[in-house]
């Protein structure tokens, strides 16, 4: 028997990255026809920058409107110290979705369910992408995200992981 791919995700191909602290990137990501923007408070913003940084993504995220389903976030690692931060500032604009860098187990995703449930105006509605190999020791974790609440993508991070084991 063969499977009917869910038609909602068979239409999200392409995922573009706009770093959360240039305007001129932010409005060019949200006009484009790109299937899902993720706005960065994470890699591509310098920490001086990140306060700023959070201001412009919630507000980007209120002007979007009903549009911003497709606008998601990508927040700092939560052993960062900034995540928190980011959830506080963001939430309340309601992102379509959170993306997880450098997550390493299901216990990261059940983690941060834990701070969107303190945040979110909806509780429980807010889809998690964890990126799931960023770490070395991420590796060992992959098999743990079965069963993970709001679990809705997981991808790889290559250049992290490759970073991280000095390759």
């Amino acid at each position: 028997m063969s499977r009917t791919p869910n038609r909602a995700h068979a239409r999200i191909r392409s995922w573009l990255f706009a770093p959360g602290d240039s305007p001129r990137k932010i409005e060019k990501a949200i006009a484009s026809a790109a299937d899902r923007v993720i706005l960065d408070l994470e890699d591509s913003v310098a920490p001086e920058a990140k306060p700023e940084a959070r201001r412009m993504v919630a507000d980007a995220l209120a002007e979007a409107g009903e549009g911003r389903s497709r606008i998601w976030v990508r927040v700092n690692p939560l052993g960062s110290g900034h995540v928190d931060e980011d959830l506080a500032a963001i939430m309340p604009a309601r992102p379509g979705g959170i993306m997880l860098p450098k997550s390493e187990s299901g216990i990261d995703i059940e983690n941060l369910n834990k701070l969107l449930l303190f945040h979110e105006n909806d509780p429980g509605s807010t889809p998690v992408h964890a990126l799931v190999t960023e770490t070395a020791a991420a590796m060992f974790g992959t098999g743990s995200y079965r069963g993970a609440p709001r679990l809705a993508a997981m991808s790889w991070g290559a250049e992290d992981l490759a970073d991280s084991i000095g390759a």
